[in-house]
Formats: structure tokens, sequence, C-alpha cells
């Protein structure tokens, strides 16, 4: 577990210091855990490991890797209470072991919160040093893209969000101003705001999506395009009807529009400007392409196919040459990712006058087929374009990275097995309580007490414990005539007196006093049974607590009238040798 270590993908470190820093922590973390354990030092070993684990939120949770954590915490508490003694105390230990849970549960979730949240400042304080990009990766790729000649990407399996049902693209910022080498928001759309009552959608079907925020988004709210209601969080639209927003609770109902359409729009200059050496050069290219048609959407689905029939999505992108990187892109069809294909496809609109502008967010691949729950990982940042249909009036959404070539570079291979599935499923519960404990742990942890389940579970483990300790004290009581003897002869005839009642048809129930035995003797058996049964155990007490002698007779009376049918040596009567 090497805690905060793990290195973000963008150009500032994910740590709130710099990797070798928590290098170092990791191993002075395992090496005293080790020392411990090989000292005796429980304790010590127990706080090292538990340390480890609190420090583990920003390590990419894998599902094996969140039942691994899961596994670990739950043999922690086992070994602790077995070492305490719980399972043997009974149940006058179930309310002090319940508040230990609860208190090393809170403890280890309000370090890797507290840990999160210096982060995420500590973060924040450097973008506005250094005017980096104004979101962390974990909200889609940002709001500034630049084009190069050269770069790569990396991929991070590292969870995002979780929806409870699938959608189409999320959208986190809308860039409309391009200068050749980046797109960014223009000052205009970045100063227009809209209330969310404001949106004019509402179409007679609509869908609802949970979302469950799995990492920090600061004040993104990632959704489908005409969404004109969430619960959950107070929501404000900046340009281009993106959502804006904290997301506090550990659930955000996400209610728009089922076909996913944007509001009416009135497009600005600013969607058709363009430097002229790109608008003569790539012109021609795309007026060859839609030539055949004349409507927007036409032209803007011609465009699409173009890419979708004739590249390749690759993590790396070497587009070097005399020409600009999207010249040589278009031309040579060189591989790349979505930026590229998003920010040509935009350029080649605009040069046929159809106002167009770059969108980021994330593209949702991974669905589990058990739950039809959707996560979205770091790796589904995605960016496609939006190009206004003069025949809606509304900006529509195209995506021109070939998916399936996308698909199969960033891992996912389709829909998944079973196991894997179930793998899937646990460990996106696992995800899901981690982030609502995270987020408000006095609630989620209330829900769980309220939880009809929670209380059956509670109730079944004290009747347990309640009829174990019962158990124990009454099977205690019968065992001190039977087994605490402390003269040889008399345990071994009160083993004959045991045998002789099974003889009979008879076994002993650890709860029963050795009276209560004899009357179900005298009830069920045989009355003059049950009489030799409470002459013996008259006998037997008066030998073991008087000091009276031991006997032959006592024998006889543990026999109880049946056959001796043991190979078990009177103490009274020797084997006889063997004859040769």
């Amino acid at each position: 577990m090497a805690g905060l270590v793990t290195p973000s993908a963008n150009v500032l470190p994910s740590a709130l210091l710099p990797p070798v820093v928590f290098s170092a922590l990791t191993g002075l973390l395992i090496g005293v855990a080790v020392f411990a354990v090989l000292a005796g030092r429980v304790a010590a070993a127990w706080i090292s490991a538990w340390l480890l684990v609190a420090v583990s939120g920003q390590v990419e949770m894998s599902p094996a890797l969140g039942l691994s954590l899961a596994a670990f915490i739950g043999v922690s508490l086992l070994a602790a209470a077995f070492r305490a003694g719980v399972f043997q105390a009974g149940t006058r230990v179930i309310l002090p072991l319940g508040l230990f849970a609860v208190m090393v549960t809170l403890a280890t979730f309000g370090i890797a919160s507290g840990l999160r949240q210096l982060d995420g400042a500590f973060l924040q304080t450097l973008e506005t040093l250094f005017n980096a990009n104004a979101t962390s990766p974990t909200t889609g790729i940002g709001r500034e893209i630049t084009i190069n000649a050269r770069s790569s990407i990396t991929l991070s399996q590292v969870p995002v969000l979780e929806l409870s049902a699938q959608s189409g693209l999320l959208r986190t910022h809308v860039m409309d101003q391009f200068d050749g080498q980046k797109w960014s928001v223009s000052s205009q759309l970045g100063l227009t705001t809209h209330a969310l009552a404001e949106v004019p959608i509402r179409p007679d079907s609509e869908r609802s999506i949970e979302m469950i925020p799995l990492d920090d988004l600061r004040d993104s709210l990632p959704s489908p395009a005409g969404t004109w209601e969430v619960r959950g969080a107070r929501p404000r639209v900046a340009g281009g009807w993106i959502l804006r927003g904290e997301t506090k609770a550990a659930a955000v109902t996400l209610i728009g529009d089922s076909q996913e359409r944007l509001p009416h729009e009135v497009p600005r200059p600013e969607y058709l400007a363009l430097p002229d050496d790109l608008s003569q050069i790539l012109g021609p290219i795309a007026e060859q392409l839609t030539r055949a048609v004349t409507s927007n959407r036409s032209k803007a689905e011609h465009i699409e196919g173009f890419f979708h029939n004739n590249f390749e999505y690759s993590l790396e992108t070497d587009l070097s040459g005399q020409d600009h990187p999207l010249v040589t892109f278009v031309k040579e069809h060189r591989p790349a990712y979505c930026i590229y294909f998003a920010s040509a496809m935009a350029v080649l609109l605009r040069t046929q006058g159809i106002p167009a502008r770059v969108v980021s967010g994330f593209a949702p691949v991974e669905i589990n087929p058990l739950t039809n729950r959707v996560t979205i990982r770091q790796r589904d940042a995605h960016a496609w374009v939006e190009a206004w249909i003069d025949q809606e009036g509304r900006f529509v959404a195209f995506d021109p990275t070939p998916s399936s070539s996308r698909e199969k570079v960033i891992g996912h291979s389709g829909q998944p097995g079973v196991i894997s599935a179930i793998f899937g499923a646990a460990g996106s519960a696992i995800r899901r309580i981690w982030s609502a404990l995270q987020r408000d742990p006095a609630r989620t942890l209330a829900r769980v007490f309220k939880s009809p389940i929670s209380w059956l579970l509670l109730a079944g483990l004290t009747i347990y414990l309640f009829a174990r300790r019962r158990s124990k004290h009454s099977a205690s009581s019968v065992d001190a005539f039977r087994t605490e003897s402390s003269n040889p002869l008399l345990r071994q005839i009160y083993t004959r007196y045991v045998q002789s009642l099974q003889l009979a048809g008879v076994t002993p129930h650890p709860w029963e006093t050795e009276d209560e035995l004899i009357a179900r003797l005298s009830d069920t058996i045989d009355p003059a049974m049950a009489d030799s049964a409470a002459e013996f155990m008259a006998r037997y007490r008066r030998a073991r607590f008087r000091g009276e002698a031991v006997n032959e007779q006592l024998l006889e009376l543990a026999k109880l009238g049946q056959p001796d049918r043991s190979r078990r040596t009177s103490p009274y009567r020797p084997e006889p040798e063997n004859e040769s």
C-alpha cells in the first residue's frame, strides 16, 4: 500500500508531499509493523498496519484491492476480539466490542478523509500559483486543451463516479475558443450563468439516474445533456449548460431528458473563429467530405464517419512535421487520442460555416451485467464535439473518436464474465460504503443502525451468544461432577455411569443438572432405573464430597442394571494375564 505515493497523470503531483516522502513513510510503517510483530508488540503492529490502510485513500482501488482491504479490516477486528477473549466472555462484551469497532472504523476513515482534504487544498493552491489547469484530472480532461505535436497520456483505473444506470456522455467543460494551439473557455462563455430552474426542457419522457461521487470532483457535476433537476446538491448552470456545485451528499440524483437534448441556443461568432492557415488548408478537405449533403447534421455525420473509418486510437501521438499538428493528423491519418479527434472535427465543421465547440467529460463504458450499475474511472475521461444544428436550434453531440479502437486500448473488453461481475459488484458496494462514510459518517452509520437487517443480525447474534453462555454455564455445573474429581477411581466410575445411560438411550444434555436428568429418566425410560441412578448419585456425592470409601458396590450402582459392554477394566478387577 503506497498510500498517497501514486502521482497524478497531470503535471502536478497528486500527493500532499513529494512521492519520495510518502515512499519513506510507507517503508517506515512497514518496518515498524514487521519489527513490532517480531518483538511481540501487538498494539504497535496493528497501529502501523491501520495507518497504512488509512493513507491508501488515493491508491487505484480495483475490486480485488477493495476486497483485500475489507478482508484485512475484518481479520483485524476478529484477531483483536479473539485476543481479548471476546468469544469466551459472552454477551456482556457486545456493547464494548461494537463501540471499539465503530471507533476504529471512524478513526480510519477520518485519517483518510483528512489526508484527502489536505491534499485537495494543497493542489488547489499550486494550481492557483502556477496557473495550471483549473480542474483536477478526476473531473474530466479540464477546461483547456493544448494541441502539441507530440504527447501521451497515462491511463488510471481510479474510480471517479458510479451511476445507477447507463447514460450517455457526461459533460464537465465546454470550450468555444481556439487560437490554433489551445482550446479554452472564452470570457463571454465563462461569464454566462443560469439558474437550473431556467433550463427550458420539460419533455414527456424523463430519466432519473443516481450518481455517487467516489473521488473529489471539486465543484464539478458531471451530467448528461438535458439535465434539468439535481437532488442532493445545489447546482448552478455555467455557459454551455454545464452544471457546477459541490456534492457533499453521498448520492446525487440527476433528472433530465431521456434523449439527452440540450436547450435551444443562439450560436455566437466565437463558434466559427479559426486561424487563417488552418481554414485554408483544412477547408477543402472538409468540403470534399461533405459535398454530397447540405444539412448541418448530415455534414457533421459525414465528418464523424471519416474519422471512424480511417483512424485508430492511441495513447501516444506523434504529429511532428512541417504542417500544423491537426493538418498532419487529418492528412496522414496518424493515430491519436480523443482531444485530437475532437479538435480536428470541430475545425473541419467551422470551415464549413457550422458553429462547433469541444466538450470534455466522461464516456461511460463499464457496466456490471449483474447490477446494471456503471463505474466511471479516470481512464474514461473523454473529449468530443457539439455542433449547432440549425434545424433543431440547439447543439448536438458527435463523437469522432473510433469507439471500438478506444475501448480496446483503454482495456475495456466488453461485457465481463460472471466471476468478474461478482467481484465488480462486491468492489462497487465497498466503494459506495467507503464514499458514504467519508462524506457523511454520522448519517451513514445512523442508516446502518436503523436498517431492519442490522437489527435482525444483532438480535440473532445476541440470541446465539446468550444461548451459548447459558449452555456453557449449565455444562460447567454438570461437568463439576464429571471431570473435576481429584480421585481417578471416581472419574472412571462416573464415566461408567454415563455409558450406562447412553446404553439405555439417554444422553445427558449440557444444560441439565443431575437431578433433572434423573427426573427425565423416570418419565421416559424406566422408574426403576431412575431409582438406581438416584441411589448412585447419592453414594457418588458422599464419596466425592464427604470422603466415603469407594468400593465395588458403587461401581455396580453405576451400571444401572445395564450389561457391561465396555472394554474398560474395573478398578477392582484387574485384567487377567494371558496364559501361555
